[in-house]
């Protein structure tokens, strides 16, 4: 079949061409197949992504993949940016392409001297894989919720500590678990003195960089284990749509009370809506309700996702 591009057209084509090629490993055989391409084909876009600067250390568009979508995000969330990617072709995985574009991004808009507040999970361990230290100094890294007692693919105490390596930044733990056993208990590690540093360091973050759980089987929460199947479903029926660094929210954006969130050491909510630069990141369809609910509570000004949940979000 024979394709006929505009110019934008045909930038947006290279770029998804370059995202499967390089983010998600597919072969050119694969991309022809998915894309309705030659092969031959495939490998002219590959070389045109290398020739025109598409393609360098990390793949980007000048203008991004959607800047429709980019814009139409922005003006109807009142956001300061937005950045879409590709939807992953068959049998890719989401978490890798958002947390390549996050990876990125804050390698070309972090600052010198910025300390960075960090949540946890798939899409923050990827974004470790591009991240870039550049010229920056005296950055510094701060955990936002604690850990998982269990060993887990995505622990945010190993989250921290990569990203931190990653940039070269100095690295400040939350030194306790993430759901604590009894309300006692968390009031115990709240009070202890190295987490009353670690929430000083919170008061005066420059950038928050979070990822949105869902409340669907796909839920992190119950991947890692974070949470049993019965408190999954009694924070479903106290209309929970899913949890920003460790703040369970409605589909409208407001914090649930739950004994599950009374137990959870996290960073204030408050706290984390006053930050000035609040970056998102995430992407799937799944994750539609979550992530329209933390736009809604002021969570982020800067949103990072895919094409996919970027159209349902608008």
């Amino acid at each position: 079949m024979v394709h006929e591009f505009s110019d934008a057209g045909e930038s947006r084509l290279i770029t998804r061409v370059c995202w499967a090629y390089y983010r998600e490993g597919l072969t050119q055989e694969q991309i022809a197949d998915r894309l309705d391409l030659s092969r031959k084909r495939v490998i002219q876009l590959l070389a045109r992504g290398r020739s025109n600067g598409i393609v360098h250390i990390s793949v980007s568009g000048p203008e991004g993949l959607s800047p429709e979508l980019e814009q139409a995000l922005c003006e109807r969330y009142d956001l300061q940016a937005s950045i879409v990617t590709p939807a992953p072709l068959e049998g890719g995985d989401i978490r890798e392409l958002v947390g390549a574009a996050l990876g990125d991004f804050l390698s070309n808009h972090l600052r010198n001297g910025d300390r960075i507040g960090l949540g946890w999970g798939g899409t923050i361990h990827a974004a470790t894989r591009s991240l870039r230290q550049g010229s920056l100094r005296y950055l510094s890294v701060v955990q936002l919720l604690g850990g998982l007692t269990q060993r887990a693919r995505f622990n945010p105490f190993d989250n921290l500590s990569r990203f931190a390596s990653a940039l070269g930044a100095e690295c400040n733990y939350l030194p306790v678990p993430m759901l604590a056993e009894t309300v006692e208990q968390k009031h115990v590690f709240a009070e202890s003195p190295q987490v009353a540093e670690v929430m000083r360091l919170v008061e005066s973050l420059d950038v928050t960089v979070l990822t949105a759980i869902d409340m669907s089987e796909r839920s992190g929460a119950l991947e890692y284990g974070v949470i049993t199947r019965e408190e999954w479903q009694s924070l479903k029926r106290a209309n929970v749509v899913g949890d920003i660094c460790g703040h369970y929210l409605d589909q409208d954006g407001r914090q649930v009370d739950h004994s599950v969130v009374r137990r959870t050491l996290r960073s204030p909510f408050q706290t984390l809506q006053n930050v000035d630069r609040r970056i998102l990141a995430a992407g799937g369809i799944h994750k539609a309700e979550i992530v329209r609910a933390a736009l809604r509570a002021k969570m982020c000004n800067f949103l990072i996702t895919d094409e996919a949940l970027a159209k349902h979000l608008l």
